[in-house]
């Protein structure tokens, strides 16, 4: 999901994926949806919310080595490159909610 810097709604999106199995998986994609959705919207300020604490982790390139999905996180972070600005920070997911619904 898409917010502005108020916390308006801006936009949303749910992807079937095929080849996904692992919630980890799931997740790095997720990111990378967004980010395509950001584009499409012109977005360049981007602050991603998780609640993987060590998905976060990984992407910010704290010591966690996930080999199996390392093109993955190569992934997310050059597209990161290619934006203004962009954070990535744990929520727990109590305020993550939507994304589980």
């Amino acid at each position: 999901m898409l917010r502005d810097w108020t916390g308006k709604f801006l936009a949303a999106g749910a992807w079937r994926k095929e080849g996904i199995g692992y919630a980890l998986h799931a997740e790095f994609e997720a990111v990378l949806e967004g980010f395509r959705l950001a584009g499409m919207l012109q977005v360049r300020r981007v602050i991603v919310e998780s609640d993987s604490a060590l998905v976060i982790a990984v992407i910010n390139n704290y010591s966690w080595d996930l080999f199996e999905f390392g093109l993955l996180v190569e992934d997310v972070r050059q597209v990161a490159e290619l934006l203004s600005s962009v954070h990535f920070v744990h929520v727990p997911r109590i305020c993550n909610g939507v994304a589980h619904r």
